[in-house]
């Protein structure tokens, strides 16, 4: 019994009709509301961590502006506000 010549061998064309259908893409896979409703919680953190956080957001802030005179409480206060936007805490209020 002998082969074709061209047994095992892909002809050079295939014609469109031949493929296997494609899939379309899928659509990127939705977050886990678990995930997502983490991420609305605000992050807990007691009063000293907190507070800690804030002294030193204000003294980065002081730094930025080299000490001078007149801008603790408005540094403070940009910090306070800095750090419970950073915890979500600023919904709350």
């Amino acid at each position: 019994m002998s082969r074709p010549r061209n047994a095992g061998k892909l002809p050079s064309r295939i014609p469109p009709e031949a493929l296997p259908a494609v899939p379309a893409p899928k659509a990127p896979a939705a977050r886990s509301t678990r995930a997502s409703k983490r991420r609305k919680q605000p992050h807990i953190v007691d009063g000293d961590a907190r507070r800690s956080m804030i002294a030193e957001a204000a003294y980065f802030r002081a730094e930025r502006r080299n000490f001078a005179d007149g801008g603790a409480f408005d540094d403070w206060i940009e910090a306070e506000n800095q750090i419970d936007r950073l915890l979500d805490l600023d919904s709350e209020r």
